[in-house]
């Protein structure tokens, strides 16, 4: 399944090719909610191989889906140091949201 392929991905941390990043940023745009945050968490934990995707994560946490903005945060906290200050405020935003989840992947991403 899509979901699977995109998980083995993120399996693979940082010895995945930097040439899959472009084809997970694609999969932020799937119909299925899980096959996005997947896509998100594997670009995450593939690290410096995918940060020229950083500005998608960026627009991701401002989802009108919690899901979508939970998974952006958590791939960005994969990155710590490394994460994007573009970030900075959306993630702090999040800290307000009405669903502790998106609250605690905000914090998390921060901490």
């Amino acid at each position: 399944t899509r979901q699977a392929a995109v998980q083995l991905l993120g399996m693979l941390g940082e010895a995945a090719p930097a040439s899959a990043a472009p084809h997970l940023v694609a999969k932020l745009e799937d119909t299925n909610a899980s096959v996005v945050s997947s896509a998100a968490v594997a670009l995450g934990q593939m690290g410096q191989q995918a940060e020229g995707v950083a500005a998608d994560l960026v627009e991701m946490l401002e989802s009108d889906h919690s899901r979508t903005r939970i998974a952006a945060a958590q791939a960005l906290g994969h990155w710590g140091e490394r994460a994007p200050a573009a970030a900075m405020p959306a993630l702090v935003r999040m800290l307000g949201d009405a669903s502790s989840e998106v609250c605690d992947a905000g914090a998390a991403a921060l901490a």
